[in-house]
């Protein structure tokens, strides 16, 4: 007869069933310590060690040590005892149990904690070759398409030229149509399909960088380390922009997008997760919908009737035609729009398997997708109805509030005051050729001059030579301000197998310890 025993990590009396199982472990170490542990009875739940280990007075011949652990509740993985058995001689045995749920819960949290911490060292050197590396390819794309564009539309306007120089009336100067007509031997012919493919180009490399982006944000929005960029936007705008479809028409027509209020406010939001989000519904609905069918999307804005007109809360509902398997959702019931949200489950899975639980890998859409909502103070959740599907996502936000059109005057008397001066020259370095292109744009906006302006960056000689170029250029400039702009990480490549990374705020730290002080106040 075995007494009641206190399990001491737990602290409470073993089970009927942990007893029984206990009883069998001890049987089964008092046949190990005779024998060994036969072939056809060892099993994954239990391991047998035999060692022969000889008395310290040398009397006792060959003594058998036998150690066996065993999971004592089907309940508790971790749950363990340990049966260690020493033969003295023929008629003394010696039997020690122990309980190691403890050690053996403490070795799986380490195990877990290993693996958690592995998968997010991975994920966060993935985002960073992915935010840094493929980002900026992408963008160097992206800049060479709309160099080529400028390009191509020069042509096409030289190539106008010449077609309608050659059906001038004669009634023409005949110096002014010979030089028109003269020209177009050497010049090239474009087939109007280019503009096309390269509008095709440009859209299937801004659909990437999105892809890889959203990647990205994935990564860190399953980690829990997402850092939320929150703005005031034209969700409106923000959400049917991402429909990349050839006929923009017909893309009004299938996803149309309704606002209440119309026109809605600009929403303080993180523009990424809602788009993610809604992106995420439109593919579901055309997923599993009525093929080709309508998917409606709309937008509901409703302020709280305390906080203010600025306060309220921004719905979001997309709803699709019920589609050719609808009706294996409505048979499941309420359990698939629970399930739909779980952890290693899609759509597709709840319909095959009834809601089986996947791999960490695949499958995750939808969990994400509330992770996201979650992320914004939102909730969101899916209902399936013999009409329809309706997704709806809710979070509260604040809407910008309207200001009363200023008189010309006024705006007038701003861009002055605000304006940067007359002698400001503009100096922007980075490493993308795009982002040059963009940094020259918006030192035009933000006032500078085109002739004073510099954009640095696109070989190594000019991202080393930095730091000496701008000290120099403010001595050589005694009476002038200086508007510096830099990327903070500038890729120096040494040759083809090595290359660095150049800090820009390092750089305008190393500048301004060469100025002077009347210097640095430019």
């Amino acid at each position: 007869r075995l007494p009641s025993i206190k399990s001491k990590a737990a602290s409470t009396v073993l089970s009927t069933e942990a007893l029984s199982s206990l009883t069998e472990l001890i049987f089964r170490a008092w046949d190990l310590s005779a024998k060994k542990v036969p072939s056809n009875k060892a099993d994954s739940s239990s391991i047998g060690s035999r060692s022969k280990r000889r008395g310290s007075d040398g009397s006792l011949g060959g003594d058998d040590t036998v150690v066996i652990s065993q999971k004592l509740d089907a309940a508790d993985v971790a749950g363990r005892w340990e049966a260690k058995t020493t033969r003295l001689h023929d008629s003394a045995l010696v039997m020690v149990l122990r309980d190691t749920s403890e050690r053996s819960r403490r070795f799986e949290a380490e195990k877990k904690y290993v693996v958690e911490s592995t998968k997010r060292e991975k994920d966060a050197e993935a985002n960073r070759f992915t935010r840094h590396e493929v980002k900026n390819g992408l963008l160097s794309a992206i800049g060479l398409c709309d160099s080529f564009a400028d390009c191509l539309q020069k042509v096409l306007e030289l190539q106008k030229g010449v077609e309608a120089g050659k059906k001038t009336p004669l009634g023409v100067d005949q110096d002014e149509r010979s030089q028109i007509v003269d020209a177009p031997d050497d010049a090239p012919v474009i087939d109007p399909s280019t503009s096309v493919c390269l509008h095709e180009l440009d859209r299937t490399l801004n659909e990437v960088l999105h892809m890889v982006l959203a990647d990205a944000m994935s990564r860190e929005i399953v980690h829990d380390v997402y850092e939320l960029t929150m703005e005031y936007a034209d969700v409106v705008k923000a959400l049917s922009s991402h429909y990349h479809l050839r006929d923009f028409k017909a893309a009004e027509v299938r996803f149309p997008i309704i606002a209440r209020p119309s026109p809605l406010p600009r929403i303080r939001c993180d523009l990424q997760l809602l788009t993610h989000i809604h992106r995420s519904a439109i593919s579901n609905a055309c997923k599993f919908g009525k093929k080709g069918g309508q998917v409606l999307t709309e937008l509901h804005w409703t302020p709280n009737e305390v906080g203010g007109d600025e306060a309220g809360v921004l719905e979001l509902r997309v709803l699709n035609h019920p589609g050719p398997q609808h009706d294996k959702f409505l048979d499941l019931g309420p359990v698939a729009e629970e399930l739909v949200f779980g952890k290693g489950r899609t759509l597709q899975n709840l319909l095959e398997e009834r809601g089986a639980e996947r791999s960490d890998t695949c499958g995750n859409g939808c969990w994400i997708v509330q992770k996201c909502a979650h992320a914004l103070g939102g909730i969101c959740y899916i209902r399936f109805t013999p009409e329809n599907t309706t997704f709806t996502f809710r979070f509260p936000s604040k809407a910008m509030k309207e200001k009363a059109a200023e008189p010309a005057e006024t705006l007038k008397t701003k861009e002055e005051k605000f304006r940067i001066p007359e002698n400001t020259w503009g100096i922007a370095i980075d490493d993308s050729k795009i982002q040059r292109k963009l940094m020259d744009r918006f030192l035009q906006y933000a006032g500078v001059r085109k002739d004073r302006v510099i954009v640095l960056g696109k070989n190594t000689e000019e991202i080393e030579g930095f730091v000496g170029f701008v000290t120099d250029f403010l001595c050589q400039h005694p009476n002038d301000h200086i508007f510096v702009i830099a990327d903070e990480n500038l890729d120096v490549v040494l040759d083809d197998a090595h290359h660095t990374t150049v800090s820009g705020s390092l750089c305008i730290e190393s500048i301004r310890k060469r100025l002077l002080p009347g210097q640095e106040k430019r």
